[in-house]
C-alpha cells in the first residue's frame, strides 16, 4: 500500500488508533484486557497479545507490524475483552469475555479469499458488491450500525452502545448475551436468505475476532488489501436494551435451555423430522396432509402465539410472538414461499432455534409434546390421510385438530371443554423478584402488587426509592445490576412540584422513568384500564427496558364504568392486568389508599372490594410506629449510612418537630412465605434545585431507613393497638413533663430537654411523641443546625445561659467530647441533626489565646464551648 507521500505503507497508526478510540473508547473505563492476535503463513497458530485500555495503542501496532514481517495473512482485533489472568499467550475462549462494546456483522463479498460452495447453502452465492452485502443489513430489519469497516474481502458492522455491557453484572449475563448475539446473526441471516443470498455463520461468537482497521487482509499472495473504516456507519451509540429488542431475544435474562421435541422412543431426536417421514402406507402421510391443509395461524393462534406482521390468511411473511414473550418477534414463518417453514429465534418458544420447522413437526411440538407419532396417529383418527381428504376439518380451540360436526361445510365447535395434565403444562419454573433482600421477597416481577396505607405515610416516596434503585441497577433481586426503565400513571401529585423533585432526592434516572398518557385527537388523558389494556399491551412490548408499572392510586385509573366496591367488577379489570404483568415481566404496582378502619387485619383495611388483595401476588403496607418498640425487637438491618446535614444533602427527617417512624411490611406474598420482618424508616427531605423565578429551594421527600423490627407489620399493630391505652398514659405524663420543663426555663435546646427528661426516666422516643401529641402547645424553632422547643406564649430567659451548666448537660450526653461527639449525635433519635464538635449553635466564649483547633474555624478569640482547651482562660 501507497500513502499519499510515496511511502509504502503496512500498518497505519492513525488508522488503528482512530478504530481502537471508536470500538473501545478511553473514557468509559474497560474492564478486561484488550486483546488480539493474527495468523501464521502455514497455519501453526496465533501469536496473540493482551494490553490494558492504556497500552492497547502500542501493542495492537508492534502486533500487527510483526504479522507484516512474519508474513502472516492478517491482524484480529477480539470482539470482547478478556481476562487478565488468561495463560500468556492463551486466546481465552467465550466463558473469558469480559465486556462487549456492541454487537456485531460479518459479511464476505463474493471473490478471492472467500472459499464458498453455493451447492451447500441452497444455492445461495455471497453477495457480488458492497451495496449488496449493505443490502443485506437492510433486508435483516436490523437498525443501521454504527460503523461499517471494509475487511478487503467483505464488511464488518458494529453497532456500539453506550456503555460496555457487563458480562459478569449477573450469573447468566454471558449466557443471555451469547443467545442475543446468536439471534441477532440469525436476523443477518434471515435478511440474506430474503434476497437469496448467504450470510456466514458462527460468527456471533463471544471470543470472536474481526480483522484490524489499519493493518493488511494479505489472504490472497500478492495482493494485500488495506482494511479502512468507511464513512457509511451513522456514528450512533444505542442503549444495551435497544440491541436485546432489535435481536428480539425475549426479556429472560436466563433464558432456559429446552431440548428439542422428541419423537416416540426415546423421547428426543436430534433434529426436526420432516412430516413426510411419518407415513400411512400407500397413502399420503396424515401429517403430509394436515400441512397441506392448514395455515400457521390455525396451528399457533390456539397456543396463544400472535401474530404481530403480514397476513396469516394470505400466506407469505409473517412474523409471530410466543406466549409470555415482551418482544414483538419469536418466530417467522413464509420467507420461502415454495417450502413454507417456521424459523424459531427463542428457545424459550419450547422450539428448535434458526431451523426449519414444518407445520406436522411444530404441530406435535405444541400439541402432543414433541411425539410426531402420537401426533399422526391423532390426526389421522381425525381424517387426515389420502382416503379422508374430502372430509371438513378445523383446529378447535384447545386441542388441536378437530373433525368439524354435521355436514361438509359446517363450522367447527368454537368452545369446549378439556382436561389437562400437569405434565403436559412444561416443567416448573422458579419464581423471579424484582425486590428481594437478606432473604426476605418483597415483590415478584411480572405480577400485579399493592402498596397500601393512610396518607403521609410515605407509600408513594417509597416507591420513587424502588424506582430510584432500578434505574440505577442497585435494587436487590433479580435485576440487580441491569438497570430499567419505569412507568407512572399518577392522577394526584404534580409531576413538576411533587414528582420530580422526589425521583430526584431519591437519585433515580430521569432518563428511565416515564409518565403515561392516553393520547386522543384534541387532548391527553389517565389512563384508563381495562380500556386501555390493548394498547399498553403494545406499548410494554414495544419497550422492553421497562421493568415497572405504578399505578398511583389504583383506583383512580381503573374505568370508571366499574365499581370498586364490588369484586367481580374490580376482577374484571385487575385479572387481565396480572395476566399483562405476568406476561410481559413487567412489575405493577398498584398504590392503594387505607379505608381508616380498624382491626388488626392490614389487608382489610385497603379501600375498595376484597378483590384487590386477592388478585395480588403481594401487598405491603406502610403504618406508624406508635409506642416504643422493644429493643430486642429492632436492629440495624438495611439502615441508611448516616448523612451530616449539608447543602444538597439529606435534611433531618422532621424540621418542624420530632421524627415520626413508620414500619413497611409485606401482608401478603402468594409466590413465597410472608416476609417476617418490617422495615422501620423516616420521611426526610432535601433540597434538589433552584426555582430562579421564584428564588426558592425545591425540595423534594425521601425514604430514610433506619433498621428493622424482626416483627412482621401485622403483629406491630396488633401489639401497638393491644398497649395502647397505657402507652397513652405514659405519653401524657412525658408531655406534661415537657410543658413543666420548658415553662420553668423557657426556650430549650431539644436535645438538653429529652437529656433532662431522661434522668427523669422518660425514654427519648417517648418524649418525642408526646411533642407531636402537644401540638400548637409547643413552639419549635430552628437555629443553626439545632432545635429549640418552647411553650407556646411563654418564654422566660433560660436559666441554661450560665456556661458552666451547658458543659454539664453537654458533658452528660457526651462523655468523651472532643472526640466522640460527632458520632454520639449521629447515634441518638436524629432531632437534631449530626455535626461535628466546631459547627455548634450554642454560644461561643472568649478567650484570650487558644491553641486548639477552634481558632481555626471561628472568629479570633473565640471557642466552642466543651472544648477542653478553652476552658483555661488567661
Amino acid at each position: 500500500m501507497i500513502d499519499p507521500s510515496g511511502h509504502s505503507v503496512a500498518v497505519d497508526r492513525a488508522q488503528i488508533k482512530r478504530y481502537l478510540d471508536l470500538i473501545y473508547p478511553p473514557e468509559l473505563g474497560w474492564r478486561g484486557m484488550i486483546s488480539a492476535s493474527h495468523s501464521l503463513p502455514d497455519g501453526t497458530g496465533m501469536p496473540s497479545g493482551r494490553w490494558t485500555r492504556d497500552g492497547a495503542m502500542d501493542g495492537l501496532a508492534e502486533l500487527a507490524e510483526s504479522a507484516v514481517r512474519r508474513g502472516a495473512p492478517g491482524t484480529y482485533l477480539r470482539c470482547s475483552t478478556v481476562r487478565a489472568d488468561l495463560r500468556q499467550g492463551a486466546r481465552g475462549g467465550a466463558g473469558d469475555s469480559v465486556e462487549l462494546p456492541g454487537l456485531w456483522a460479518d459479511i464476505d463479498i463474493a471473490g478471492p479469499g472467500h472459499k464458498h460452495d453455493p451447492g451447500k447453502h441452497g444455492t445461495r452465492p455471497l453477495p457480488a458488491d458492497v451495496d449488496q452485502a449493505l443490502g443485506i443489513i437492510t433486508a435483516s430489519g436490523l437498525p443501521w450500525p454504527s460503523a461499517v469497516v471494509h475487511s478487503g474481502g467483505g464488511l464488518y458492522a458494529w453497532w456500539l452502545t453506550e456503555r460496555p455491557i457487563d458480562l459478569d453484572a449477573t450469573p447468566g449475563a454471558r449466557d443471555y448475551w451469547s443467545t442475543v448475539s446468536a439471534a441477532w446473526q440469525a436476523r443477518l441471516a434471515a435478511g440474506a436468505e430474503s434476497m437469496g443470498l448467504h450470510y456466514g455463520t458462527g460468527v456471533g461468537n463471544l471470543d470472536r475476532v474481526l480483522g484490524l482497521v489499519g493493518t493488511l487482509n494479505a489472504k490472497i499472495p500478492g495482493q494485500p488489501r488495506m482494511r479502512v473504516l468507511t464513512e457509511l456507519g451513522d456514528g450512533r451509540r444505542r442503549e444495551a436494551y435497544e440491541l436485546e429488542r432489535a435481536a428480539m431475544s425475549g426479556r429472560d435474562a436466563t433464558p432456559v435451555v429446552t431440548g428439542k421435541p422428541g419423537a416416540a422412543g426415546d423421547g428426543r431426536v436430534e433434529g426436526p423430522i420432516p412430516a413426510s417421514s411419518v407415513h400411512v402406507a400407500g397413502h399420503v402421510s396424515p401429517l403430509d396432509d394436515f400441512e397441506s391443509r392448514h395455515s400457521w395461524a390455525e396451528i399457533l393462534v390456539p397456543k396463544g402465539w400472535a401474530l404481530v406482521k403480514g397476513d396469516a390468511v394470505a400466506g407469505g411473511y409473517c412474523e409471530w410472538r410466543r406466549p409470555g414473550a415482551s418482544h414483538p418477534l419469536s418466530a417467522s414463518t413464509g420467507k420461502d414461499p415454495q417450502r413454507d417453514r417456521l424459523w424459531c429465534f427463542s428457545d424459550a418458544a419450547g422450539l428448535p432455534v434458526n431451523e426449519p420447522l414444518t407445520k406436522g413437526y411444530v404441530y406435535a411440538a405444541l400439541w402432543h409434546g414433541g411425539d410426531l407419532r402420537t401426533a399422526a396417529g391423532a390426526v389421522r383418527e381425525l381424517g387426515y390421510g389420502t382416503l379422508a381428504r374430502q372430509r371438513p376439518v378445523a383446529v378447535g380451540a384447545a386441542r388441536g385438530p378437530q373433525v368439524a360436526s354435521g355436514n361438509p361445510g359446517t363450522a367447527p365447535v368454537a368452545r369446549h371443554l378439556e382436561l389437562v395434565p400437569a405434565s403436559g403444562m412444561g416443567g416448573p419454573r422458579a419464581s423471579r423478584w424484582l425486590w428481594a433482600e437478606a432473604g426476605a421477597h418483597w415483590l415478584p416481577l411480572g405480577g400485579l402488587c399493592l402498596l397500601g396505607g393512610r396518607e403521609g405515610l410515605g407509600k408513594t416516596t417509597w416507591t420513587y426509592r424502588l424506582i430510584a434503585q432500578l434505574t440505577a441497577g442497585t435494587l436487590p433481586g433479580d435485576l440487580l445490576g441491569q438497570p430499567r426503565a419505569a412507568v407512572i400513571a399518577a392522577s394526584e401529585d404534580s409531576w413538576e412540584h411533587t414528582i420530580i423533585p422526589r425521583l430526584m432526592a431519591a437519585g433515580a434516572d430521569l432518563d428511565l422513568v416515564y409518565r403515561i398518557d392516553a393520547v386522543e385527537p384534541d387532548r391527553r388523558t389517565g389512563v384508563s384500564l381495562p380500556d386501555d389494556l390493548a394498547a399498553l399491551g403494545v406499548l410494554l412490548a414495544e419497550h422492553p427496558q421497562i421493568g415497572m408499572l405504578v399505578l398511583d392510586p389504583i383506583i383512580t385509573v381503573l374505568s370508571a364504568k366499574l365499581d370498586s366496591h364490588k369484586d367481580h367488577e374490580v376482577r374484571k379489570a385487575l385479572e387481565p392486568i396480572s395476566a399483562l404483568a405476568h406476561g410481559t415481566g413487567v412489575t405493577v404496582v398498584g398504590l392503594i389508599h387505607d379505608n381508616k378502619s380498624s382491626g388488626t387485619d392490614l389487608s382489610t383495611r385497603l379501600m375498595g372490594s376484597r378483590a384487590f388483595v386477592a388478585v395480588a401476588r403481594a401487598a405491603l403496607v406502610c403504618t406508624e410506629e406508635r409506642g416504643e418498640p422493644d429493643e430486642s425487637a429492632t436492629d440495624a438491618l438495611g439502615a441508611d449510612p448516616v448523612q451530616i446535614e449539608r447543602s444538597g444533602e439529606p435534611l433531618p427527617a422532621s424540621a418542624a418537630g420530632p421524627p415520626r417512624v413508620f414500619v413497611l411490611g409485606q401482608v401478603k406474598n402468594n409466590l413465597e412465605a410472608k416476609v417476617a420482618w418490617s422495615i422501620r424508616y423516616r420521611i426526610g427531605a432535601v433540597s434538589v434545585g433552584r426555582d430562579v423565578e421564584l428564588d426558592k429551594d425545591i425540595r423534594g421527600s425521601h425514604i430514610v431507613r433506619i433498621g428493622r423490627q424482626t416483627s412482621g407489620v401485622e403483629e406491630i399493630v396488633r401489639e401497638q393497638e393491644r398497649g395502647g391505652s397505657d402507652r397513652t398514659q405514659v405519653r401524657r405524663a412525658a408531655g406534661q413533663a415537657v410543658i413543666d420543663l420548658l415553662t420553668a426555663e423557657g426556650e430549650t435546646q431539644s436535645l438538653v430537654v429529652k437529656t433532662r427528661l431522661g434522668e427523669q426516666g422518660h425514654a427519648p422516643a417517648t418524649v418525642e411523641r408526646a411533642m407531636r401529641d402537644l401540638g400548637s402547645k409547643i413552639t419549635v424553632t430552628r437555629k443553626g443546625r439545632n432545635t429549640y422547643w418552647s411553650v407556646t406564649g411563654h418564654n422566660p430567659p433560660s436559666n441554661i445561659s450560665d456556661l458552666e451548666d451547658v458543659d454539664d448537660v453537654l458533658m452528660h450526653v457526651m462523655p468523651d467530647a472532643g472526640q466522640g461527639s460527632n458520632s454520639r449525635l449521629a447515634e441518638g433519635t436524629g432531632t437534631d441533626s449530626p455535626q461535628s464538635p466546631h459547627e455548634s449553635a450554642l454560644p461561643a466564649r472568649d478567650v484570650s489565646r487558644c491553641e486548639c483547633p477552634c481558632a481555626a474555624s471561628l472568629p479570633a478569640g473565640q471557642h466552642t464551648p466543651w472544648c477542653s482547651v478553652g476552658r483555661v482562660t488567661a
